[in-house]
């Protein structure tokens, strides 16, 4: 719970404009293997965009598109299992 709140404050540091706002309408990007926010373009253009992830090294063109609400929520739900 401690890591779900850390991140929606740094969400709210990202976007200060929509932090009044409701969180189901904020999307944030996701790696797919750490589940982390740091994600970088590595290399975009005609062929696609590739990111790599700050985090775990994560290097593809698949990432996660959630809502805050369900990152949160998927946060919680990887505690519990752990």
């Amino acid at each position: 719970m401690r890591i779900a709140i850390k991140v929606k404050k740094f969400v709210e540091k990202l976007f200060p404009s929509e932090a009044s706002g409701n969180d189901s309408k904020r999307w944030i990007t996701v790696c797919p293997y750490c589940y982390s926010t740091r994600l970088d373009l590595f290399v975009g253009g005609y062929g696609g965009k590739i990111y790599r992830c700050l985090d775990c090294g994560y290097t593809g063109s698949i990432i996660l598109e959630v809502r805050m609400d369900d990152y949160l929520r998927l946060l919680k739900e990887r505690k519990q299992k752990i």
